[in-house]
């Protein structure tokens, strides 16, 4: 019988079709210019700090990915860190160099559940990029979920002449799945999980899980 595919061969495959995939980068002069830094609105500044992140990180996998395609044509050499790479692509893991030099948000998924969830997130701030603030927030699709949090409460606490650290969360489960309108104060969040249970929308308690479903989106 005839062989299968080289590891060279699958190697440049997934690099090829991930860079087929990936945007471009975002444009942060436009970014800075569509959401200047504003006291009396802190999301601007988180949405500076995010995109510049998910640039760095997009920018690293460009790199590396370029590198190994023409590393396995023989056109570099092939180093250490490369090879590494490679043996990533090949066994479909998060590779290292990505986690250390684009210093990506943790995960624990498959590569091509990673750059699943990567794209998606790429896809939320680009729509918030090129329109306006969302009027629901995706809570676990932010790189520093923290700054998010902190900017809810600085808009809060300059809105209403309240020291900071007197604010804490509360929080409601809301009846529908999706708003068009943002909330007069606070905002409005998708994203969390609950583990071996689930939230009923009808009867707005929690209830068992469903079969077979250990997480389910809150």
């Amino acid at each position: 019988g005839g062989g299968g595919s080289s590891s060279d061969d699958v190697t440049d495959t997934v690099a090829t079709d991930i860079l087929a995939k990936l945007p471009e980068a975002y444009d942060m002069e436009a970014a800075m210019i569509r959401y200047p830094v504003k006291f009396e609105q802190s999301m601007n500044t988180v949405i500076a700090q995010e995109l510049l992140k998910f640039n760095r990180l997009t920018g690293v996998i460009r790199r590396s990915l370029a590198s190994i395609k023409k590393a396995v044509k023989g056109l570099i050499v092939m180093d250490a860190a490369l090879e590494a790479l490679g043996q990533s692509l090949v066994i479909a893991k998060i590779p290292i160099m990505w986690k250390n030099e684009g210093k990506s948000y943790p995960s624990l998924k498959p590569l091509s559940g990673y750059m699943a969830d990567l794209l998606e997130r790429l896809r939320f701030f680009g729509h918030w990029l090129e329109n306006t603030y969302p009027s629901v927030y995706w809570l676990s699709g932010f790189f520093f979920t923290q700054a998010f949090l902190t900017g809810a409460k600085q808009n809060f606490a300059r809105k209403f002449t309240i020291p900071i650290d007197h604010l804490d969360f509360d929080q409601e489960m809301m009846p529908l799945d999706h708003y068009d309108d943002p909330p007069e104060d606070g905002v409005y969040t998708r994203g969390l999980f609950m583990e071996g249970a689930r939230w009923d929308k009808g009867a707005s308690k929690i209830a068992e899980s469903l079969p077979k479903v250990l997480y389910t989106e809150a």
